[in-house]
């Protein structure tokens, strides 16, 4: 007759899943710019169209929104590196983070050069 011997054999739970870090990871493989950007053909004619105005006006409108998901992402990434390291960077990442910004005054020098080329070929008009 065999005899069972127990082991005393402890499994550890495994952690606890970290939801941020799957959040961070699916929103840096999310693509950006797939809708923010038109094709060499569209561009052309409606460049042809409106004279350059529509897509100098889209484009700036386009650049702000890529700027902003840019910046989501990488304040995402600085949240979860500060919650999961203590080094003095981390929280320097999460400040710039927040820092970035598209510049106001670059979109408004864009529409004022629009503003100022429509201008000038009315006046020869």
């Amino acid at each position: 007759m065999s005899q069972f011997q127990p082991t005393r054999v402890t499994f550890d739970p495994p952690p606890a899943p970290d939801y941020l870090a799957g959040a961070v990871l699916q929103g840096l493989s999310r693509p950006i710019g797939q809708r923010l950007s038109w094709g060499v053909i569209r561009s052309l004619l409606v460049s042809m169209l409106s004279f350059g105005v529509v897509p100098l006006v889209y484009w700036v409108r386009a650049f702000r929104l890529y700027a902003i998901a840019e910046q989501q992402q990488l304040l995402h990434l600085a949240h979860w590196l500060r919650a999961n390291s203590d080094h003095p960077l981390a929280r320097r990442l999460e400040e710039d983070a927040g820092e970035l910004r598209t510049r106001t005054w670059l979109s408004v020098l864009a529409m004022l050069a629009l503003v100022v080329t429509i201008a000038c070929i009315g006046n020869q008009i």
